[in-house]
């Protein structure tokens, strides 16, 4: 599923790229305040995910 995410805002951020003029200025904002930082996040989880998820277990392990 989060794979599935990362790949449609990828799409929408190259359509917003080459395709900017005509579709408007709102694509522009949506894909700077929202499908960017999505982007990024979701590669981040993909690519750290399981050193993030082991990091927290051994967090609630501890009771912190």
């Amino acid at each position: 599923m989060q794979r599935v995410v990362h790949l449609i805002a990828g799409a929408v951020l190259l359509a917003q790229l080459y395709a900017a003029p005509s579709l408007g200025p709102w694509l522009t904002t949506t894909a700077q305040w929202l499908v960017g930082p999505l982007v990024v996040g979701s590669g981040i989880a993909m690519w750290k995910g399981h050193r993030i998820r082991r990091f927290l277990r051994g967090r609630a392990a501890r009771g912190a």
